[in-house]
């Protein structure tokens, strides 16, 4: 099935439309064909320039990454060891903290009536959770990741109002 209307063309192909659309001729003088030229000489000298800017960082590239990995090796070593202190100091903050976000949470929350009780319960969790990982001492000494996962991703805090 093909729509024709002015310059543009639809045609069903299978499972999608092609459209084409007819352009006009254009009529090019002598300056419109040195204008495009300069136009086009001017970026393959530009994209030249980029390459060669590209290829003279490609060894310090290479060193900064072996050097990155080799950082990173005598780092990781410790990942586990790390994990495990953050771990223990979010249970600690938490503990410490649990009381006043749940309290600041209980005051301000307005309970929606288009809502369950089990669904309010879940939103007051929600901002109980967000509560606690913006509190100064989780973004003092907690790492972001170790964070997220504790109170966004994989959030292991009870839900005091199910």
């Amino acid at each position: 099935m093909t729509i024709k209307e002015e310059n543009i063309s639809l045609t069903q192909k299978g499972t999608v439309v092609v459209m084409k659309q007819d352009v006009p001729d254009k009529e090019l003088n002598s300056k419109d064909i040195l204008d495009a030229i300069n136009e086009l000489e001017s970026a393959i000298d530009q994209l030249q320039s980029k390459l060669k800017q590209t290829e003279a960082s490609i060894p310090v590239m290479k060193d900064n990454i072996e050097k990155n990995t080799k950082m990173f090796s005598k780092v990781s070593f410790h990942k586990d060891w790390a994990n495990k202190i953050q771990d223990s100091k979010v249970k600690a903050i938490v503990d410490e903290i649990k009381e006043e976000c749940f309290n600041q949470v209980n005051e301000t929350y307005k309970i929606d009536p288009t809502l369950t009780d089990e669904q309010n319960a879940r939103q007051k969790y929600r901002l109980y959770l967000a509560a606690m990982s913006k509190s100064k001492r989780i973004v003092e000494e907690i790492n972001t990741k170790i964070m997220q996962r504790e109170f966004y991703i994989e959030p292991k805090i009870p839900n005091p109002w199910l």
